[in-house]
This record gives C-alpha cells, sequence and structure tokens, in this order.
C-alpha cells in the first residue's frame, strides 16, 4: 500500500503570493500557501518566522520556500518536524548571502526601496528577475503593485540582517545558474537549472515540477 504524502506548504518570496507557484504541478496533492502576517516593529526574520510558523497545522508536512520564503523554511525547520524542506532560488544560511547584501545592509541602501522606486525601475528588475515575455513580466508588475510598501521595507530589512544559523534539517536546494538575485557562485544547490533566473519558478516550472516528484 502507497504511503500517503505529506501536505505541502509552499512560502512565497519577498512579497509574492500563490501566484509564483501557480505553474507548478503538484499532480493534484494536497497543498497550501502560507499568508504574510503584519510584522512587528524592528522584528527579525527569526521572530517572524517564529510566528508565522503557527500556520503550519499538519505533522512533518513538506516545506517548499522561494527566495525569502527558502529562508523562512529554513527557521521552520529548526521550529518543526519535517519530511523534507526544499528551497528554490534561495539562501540556506548567511554563508551563502552574497557580500555585496552585507554591505548593503550596513550602509542602508534598503531603505531606498520604496514601493514607487521600484514600480518606476521596472525594466531593471525585469533584467535582474530574467523575465522576458509579456506573461512574466505582467505577474512582476502586479506581485510589486499588490505588495505592501511596509511590508515591502521591513522584508528587504529583515532578509539583509538575517542572522542564518544553519539548520540540522536537511535542505535540498534548486537554483538557477543564471539568478543575478542571488549568483549561483554563492550558494552550493542540489539540483542546477540551466538559464534559470531569480523568477525561474514561473518560466521554468516544468523543470522544477519534475526535480519535486521525487519528493511526492
Amino acid at each position: 500500500m502507497k504511503k500517503s504524502t505529506p501536505h505541502i506548504y509552499l512560502i512565497p518570496g519577498l512579497g509574492a503570493d500563490y501566484r509564483c507557484f501557480k505553474n507548478l504541478d503538484f499532480q493534484g496533492l494536497s497543498h497550501t500557501t502560507l499568508e504574510w502576517i503584519v510584522p512587528l516593529p524592528k522584528e527579525t526574520l527569526v521572530a517572524y518566522s517564529q510566528r508565522l510558523v503557527a500556520q503550519i497545522k499538519h505533522p512533518n508536512p513538506i516545506l517548499i520556500g522561494m527566495s525569502l520564503g527558502g529562508m523562512i523554511a529554513v527557521e521552520f525547520s529548526k521550529l518543526v518536524a519535517t519530511s523534507q524542506v526544499i528551497i528554490i532560488s534561495s539562501l540556506k544560511n548567511r554563508k551563502e548571502m552574497p557580500y555585496y547584501y552585507k554591505f548593503a545592509a550596513w550602509c542602508g541602501l534598503q531603505k531606498l526601496f520604496t514601493k514607487k522606486r521600484l514600480l518606476a525601475s521596472l525594466g531593471v528588475f525585469y533584467w535582474l528577475f530574467g523575465l522576458s515575455t509579456p506573461s512574466e513580466k505582467s505577474l512582476l508588475n502586479k506581485i510589486i503593485a499588490d505588495t505592501d510598501e511596509h511590508f515591502l521595507l521591513w522584508a528587504m530589512n529583515a532578509l539583509l540582517h538575517w542572522e542564518g544559523k544553519a539548520t540540522s534539517t536537511p535542505i535540498f536546494h534548486i537554483h538557477g545558474d543564471n539568478d543575478r538575485i542571488i549568483p549561483i557562485g554563492s550558494v552550493t544547490a542540489n539540483a542546477v537549472i540551466k538559464g534559470g533566473g531569480h523568477f525561474m519558478i514561473v518560466n521554468k516550472a516544468p523543470e522544477i515540477s519534475q526535480l519535486l516528484r521525487q519528493f511526492f
């Protein structure tokens, strides 16, 4: 008799939601996309994760986190028992954080990333995220437009100051070799998607879905 698959929890990237997972094939399996909660003033990513983990209602789930969501999945793995943790286009610990992120945090450059500035610089972000088609660009436009500015500024600061202590839980890391947000050279990945950029969860979904099948 085939063993049932654990419930799958999806954790989006910064300011994103269920839409960033819409192209993945979960083979009809039960899954839930976590909803962002309002961050507390000066709350760290670790403290935020300790509150957000209350949305995990099933035992030994599979956690799949994208970008910022991957970092939160790492924090979750220290708080709850899991059957598998998978991160996509993300970081497993602070050692993998590019040096210029740490410089940006030291200089306080994250304060410049207001929603107005992001919307005025979409061309740059299309390139950074590796977007080429109108539908991909439209999705990013909508995600940025729908993101609460308070959450955006908090998340940028929390990400850059993430203490990123290693977890004892094994992490399966999927990364793209053309990621301009988190370059492949700064991480150690279990699986590398050829031509994958930071938004590959959308435009490289078939390849990622195939990798995910080994866990379902």
